[in-house]
């Protein structure tokens, strides 16, 4: 089951640093077209930076944590305790990965500015061949109580 979230958690960071780093480009660009400000760039660049140095810190320290901790066979991974080979390591792999998330999670909000100036409208209408009678709710009253 570790396993399968260290190869989330590497998927994630590795794809998402790269999308970062694409998004951190463009701004760039539209920053020297007018679009975007240089303190905007700059701040995505910061972000992807760091996110970017604490995934790899996550990966690197979380390989040499298991392959330390697998020289041992006196428990399971779930119950890795303070004296164990690894131990110290695999605690500054979960730091890293943490403070890889809160970089991500302070990326994602430099696009505050720029999804207030989208307005997105939805126009919903009957498939052909449907009956208008199952959506007609128009004509709903709200029940009384007696």
């Amino acid at each position: 089951m570790v396993y399968v979230h260290d190869t989330g958690a590497v998927m994630l960071f590795g794809a998402g640093a790269v999308y970062c780093w694409i998004q951190t480009s463009l701004t760039y660009k539209l920053a020297n077209l007018g679009q975007n400000t240089v303190l905007l760039f700059s701040i995505r660049l910061i972000l992807t930076s760091i996110l970017t140095a604490f995934g790899c810190i996550f990966f690197l320290a979380e390989m040499f944590a298991f392959d330390d901790f697998r020289q041992q066979t006196a428990h399971t991974v779930a119950h890795w305790e303070p004296a164990d080979p690894g131990y110290s390591v695999h605690v500054l792999s979960n730091i890293s990965e943490w403070l890889a998330a809160l970089g991500f999670g302070l990326f994602g909000m430099t696009y505050f500015h720029e999804f207030q100036q989208v307005q997105i409208d939805v126009e919903c209408k009957f498939k052909e061949g449907r009956s208008r009678d199952r959506a007609e709710y128009d004509n709903l009253q709200e029940e009384s109580d007696p």
